[in-house]
């Protein structure tokens, strides 16, 4: 997240690209709620291709916008830009505003709602490097072991995999090994958790084959880092 932080320092607009499930939503909010203090508003609008119009809209209804049937997606970027900007103008001295657009699908066509305010932080989420067209391009680092333990469980399609509370002490333990092996390191615990959900292995089984392959994979000189393009789980 000190990433972030400098990113939007410099440049006041930040990216971040991975594969999805790898927790870039969930990096952007720890963000927000760890520098709440900086920002009056912050504002989180997810636009995949989906949703992209229809979440636009409702979050310029609740900015009080309105639009007639004959404007189209140009004049509705204006109006959003210049409505983000009006509220930026009028921030207090020390307050900024913090505009997410989460898992950006189509890039060029968010670019057009892209505000410009000294008193703004861009912060844009994809699964598609071009991102970086738009954004300071930050490094997502290894998580907490919190965020590595529900990482791994949301991966896996736990049941209930945003609270852990419900499983065992044994079982809590058993993740907590797993992401500690692989160092908290996003991309791996990604890997593995869909390795675990696709072979129907339960933790402790997948827990006790990985240590039985540590010299394949956690005892190489190169660590894990030289495994991103391979697959982590299939040992």
């Amino acid at each position: 997240m000190d990433g972030i932080a400098d990113a939007l320092q410099s440049h006041q607009t930040a990216s971040l690209c991975g594969i999805s499930g790898l927790g870039k939503s969930s990096v952007v909010l720890k963000y927000a709620e760890k520098h709440d203090e900086l920002y009056k508003h912050i504002v989180f609008i997810r636009v995949d291709r989906l949703g992209f119009e229809a979440n636009i809209d409702k979050t310029c209804e609740s900015l009080g916008l309105s639009f007639t049937p004959e404007d189209n997606e140009e004049s509705k970027a204006m109006k959003f830009c210049r409505k983000i900007e009006e509220i930026c103008e009028n921030l207090p001295e020390t307050k900024r505003l913090l505009l997410i657009f989460d898992n950006v699908d189509e890039v060029e066509r968010l670019r057009k709602f892209l505000p410009a305010h000294p008193n703004l932080h861009l912060l844009l989420t994809s699964n598609f490097e071009r991102i970086h067209r738009l954004g300071q391009q930050v490094e997502i680092g290894n998580l907490s072991e919190d965020e590595a333990m529900l990482l791994l469980c949301r991966n896996a399609s736990l049941t209930n995999a945003d609270n852990l509370e419900h499983l065992s002490d044994e079982e809590r333990e058993t993740i907590r090994t797993i992401v500690g092996l692989f160092g908290f390191h996003p991309l791996a615990i990604f890997i593995a958790g869909n390795y675990i959900y696709e072979n129907q292995k339960t933790f402790a089984k997948y827990l006790a084959r990985l240590q039985n392959s540590q010299g394949k994979i956690l005892k190489d000189e190169r660590g894990v880092d030289a495994y991103q393009h391979q697959n982590i789980g299939a040992i």
